[in-house]
């Protein structure tokens, strides 16, 4: 009952703010050690950090998240404890409480709290009616991609394909320098304005250099 309690006040909570806020830590925050990020496949390098990519960290913590999972034995309630407020510290109130049952252990009040409003949160993403919410009808976030081979200059490329560097800087938060050197890949994926893919692929192709 106390478990019920706990998710419906989150649920509560979490409706009258008018959105659907859990407090969640961003990925780039929970990856900010460079092992860890690297350890779910973020690079990282003088000239590209994909921690400062909303997606690209957001999967990466994904892939955390998980193994936190496994490593909890299949509990969801003790890997996001663990993903809030670190594994050890989890680990640790688990060998000195003997108690696995997260709803029993004393952890810091910010992840005692962060739980519930997860899974709060998770419940209203399921059924967004059900709890009052009007979900989009398609993703506000569009974008085009375009492959850029060779070296990236997004001063150069917002030049030729007429599109203005703060958007292309905002759209490809993890060129930490606005520039990357060529890569030993096929190219460099860069993220443009919904709409003008094709043809800031087409200039790039014949014309960036």
């Amino acid at each position: 009952a106390r478990i019920v309690a706990q998710v419906a006040a989150a649920l509560d909570a979490v409706h009258a703010a008018g959105v659907i806020h859990c407090d969640v830590k961003p990925a780039h925050v929970v990856l900010d050690a460079r092992g860890t990020a690297k350890l779910f496949g973020l690079e990282m390098t003088p000239y590209v950090d994909e921690r400062r990519d909303p997606e690209l960290a957001t999967r990466a913590a994904a892939r955390y998240l998980r193994r936190l999972y496994q490593m909890f034995d299949g509990s969801w309630p003790l890997a996001l404890a663990a993903y809030n407020s670190g594994e050890g510290t989890v680990q640790r109130a688990i060998r000195r409480q003997n108690t696995s049952d997260f709803w029993s252990l004393k952890l810091p009040r910010e992840t005692r709290e962060y739980v519930p409003k997860f899974l709060a949160a998770m419940e209203i993403a399921s059924d967004p009616e059900r709890y009052g919410f009007e979900m989009p009808g398609s993703s506000p976030w569009k974008v085009d991609h375009v492959l850029v081979r060779g070296p990236v200059d997004l001063k150069l490329i917002s030049s030729v394909g007429d599109v203005s560097l703060d958007e292309l800087e905002h759209l490809n938060p993890m060129l930490v320098r606005h520039r990357a050197p060529a890569t030993d890949k096929e190219g460099t994926t860069l993220r443009v304005p919904h709409g003008t893919g094709d043809e800031i692929q087409t200039i790039l192709d014949t014309e960036y250099k």
